[in-house]
């Protein structure tokens, strides 16, 4: 049972400024655009903005959403034309979580059942095979206590798999291959002492298989998206450990390619990639999003692209949005 919904009125066209930088947000299809979600700047709107891009461009919904909140998962249902949204953060309180929203296509409806437990910096994707959304692992109190629980959601009921054999981690990048009929997973912080992670992972819905180690450097806060046309995931920056001796950590402006089996890195016109995987580029060559992490990413069926939106970009936080057309970056 959900509780009352809160519907959509006519979108309202804006400019993309009045969208705010944000990072830590999400991008999900709902059938027929795609919406944006979460990832605001302090000071944080009580209410989560539903925006929404179209043939039209980018238009804010007015419609009452869900408490605001960052580092959230969704995933889309194509067969029920459903978005779920879980999870997330409260930046001001640093409070996480563990509610369930459904997006239907107008409004928001809360589900009227038992959280499987609060968390943010968590991953989601929806199985479409096996008709539920997967989560797995994130944090809670800001992912100062890691996670390795999967969580499944059928659209009924939560059933939870915990001690899973990625193991404990947040900030990682999901996504379902339809093809094989798997979900993917990379990358991410780990315990004892936050090790950034390098793996790839399967999930079938029963086991969990790890597929390479090669591929992209050990990084976190990367995103990943199915791209419909090539059949391939698509996977973007992030960050990573910088060289012995230096401090911090290097933002990344690499472009990956998943191809069912093994990783290829693309040297794509215009997106500025470097020639060695996690190298920092001169000015000349930042083209393209450049150096990102904490984006978002999602198929757009209407171009047949990738869309990238906002994400931290070296110092600042960014409000533009790109595609990946399967050998460049344009500038959306």
């Amino acid at each position: 049972m959900a509780a009352a919904g809160l519907r959509a009125s006519a979108a309202t066209a804006a400019p993309t400024g009045e969208m705010k930088v944000r990072r830590g947000h999400v991008l999900v299809p709902d059938g027929t655009r795609i919406l944006l979600l979460g990832g605001y700047q302090i000071p944080l709107p009580v209410e989560e903005e539903t925006w929404a891009f179209d043939k039209d461009g980018w238009h804010r919904l007015q419609v009452p959403g869900p408490p605001a909140r960052v580092l959230a998962s969704a995933a889309y249902d194509p067969a029920n034309k459903n978005v779920w949204l879980f999870g997330g953060l409260n930046p001001m309180s640093m409070t996480n979580y563990g509610d369930l929203w459904r997006w239907d296509g107008s409004r928001w409806n809360q589900m009227a059942v038992g959280s499987p437990g609060a968390r943010d910096h968590h991953a989601a994707t929806f199985d479409r095979e096996r008709g539920r959304m997967v989560v797995y692992g994130g944090g809670t109190a800001g992912g100062k206590l890691m996670l390795n629980d999967v969580l499944e959601w059928d659209g009924r009921a939560w059933t939870t798999l915990p001690k899973n054999e990625p193991g404990q981690r947040a900030h990682h990048a999901m996504v379902y291959d339809p093809i094989r009929k798997v979900t993917l997973l990379f990358g991410g912080f780990a315990p004892p002492d936050n090790r950034y992670r390098g793996d790839t992972w399967l999930w079938d819905g029963k086991t969990w298989s790890k597929a390479t180690e090669d591929g992209p450097c050990a990084r976190a806060r990367c995103r990943m998206a199915w791209d419909e046309k090539r059949e391939v995931v698509v996977l973007y920056g992030g960050d990573r450990t910088r060289r012995e001796g230096e401090r911090g950590f290097q933002i990344l402006s690499d472009t990956w390619i998943w191809d069912g089996s093994k990783w290829h890195e693309v040297q794509a016109q215009g997106s500025g990639e470097p020639k060695n995987s996690g190298e920092r580029q001169g000015p000349a060559e930042r083209q393209g999003p450049g150096e990102r992490m904490m984006h978002a990413m999602a198929w757009d069926r209407s171009t047949e692209s990738v869309l990238l939106y906002g994400g931290r970009f070296q110092e600042n936080t960014k409000d533009d949005a790109w595609r990946w057309n399967g050998s460049k970056w344009e500038s959306q």
